[in-house]
């Protein structure tokens, strides 16, 4: 699946548009961050009761970000715990570029009757290779200021044409996940171009997601 997929007849264009406008910076990015800090911070419980379809949905997708592994090729695979509806999650703060960090996640939560501290850092590429000294000055960052949380590092790209081979090698030697947008709505169970009573309704949500 590509975020630019052909449109069908009556649909606007695509809202990313990033291969024809060219690979220079043109926000990408920074909205991508900004747009999954919103959905991360939607599945604090206490928006259950704002959007619960947008709460439930979110839920499943830092779900996702929590729990999964890296398979052998190094690439994000579904988490081996199964979603429930017991997941609660008490808290979720994030911060956008601190220590250079594109989204640093941190989460309180309770899975199987059982209190969590987690902290997620999340390296957001769209254009460019993963720089080699970015991965270890994030994980050490991390590593000393969050010593009593459970730790999951990421390199998030929109698709999969960027898993190359120098993607995959330094995701490996200094232990992030391999994962893009669509591996992400691919577990989850999201499906791009859905019909709307599959969709949760919320604009916003909707058109970034679905």
């Amino acid at each position: 699946m590509k975020f630019e997929r052909k449109r069908k007849n009556g649909e606007l264009p695509a809202f990313f548009n990033y291969e024809a406008e060219g690979k220079t910076d043109q926000g990408h990015e920074a909205l991508m961050d900004f747009f999954l800090s919103w959905t991360l911070r939607c599945a604090d419980d206490k928006n259950k009761s704002r959007d619960s379809k947008v709460h439930q949905m979110a839920k499943k997708i830092l779900f996702t970000l929590l729990f999964s592994n890296a398979g052998n090729d190094g690439i994000i695979a579904a988490p081996e715990i199964k979603f429930e509806s017991s997941f609660k999650v008490m808290a979720v703060k994030t911060y956008r570029q601190k220590n250079s960090i594109d989204l640093l996640v941190e989460v309180k939560c309770e899975i199987k009757k059982e209190q969590q501290a987690h902290v997620i850092c999340i390296e957001n590429k769209w254009y460019s290779d993963i720089s080699e000294n970015q991965l270890p000055k994030y994980k050490d960052y991390v590593e000393q200021n969050y010593p009593d949380q459970k730790k999951q590092y990421i390199v998030l790209f929109l698709d999969s044409s960027k898993f190359n081979v120098k993607n995959k090698n330094l995701c490996k030697e200094y232990g992030y996940i391999l994962a893009s947008l669509e591996h992400i709505m691919d577990i989850v169970g999201i499906k791009e171009g859905c019909v709307k009573e599959d969709q949760t309704g919320n604009e916003l949500f909707d058109t970034f997601w679905f």
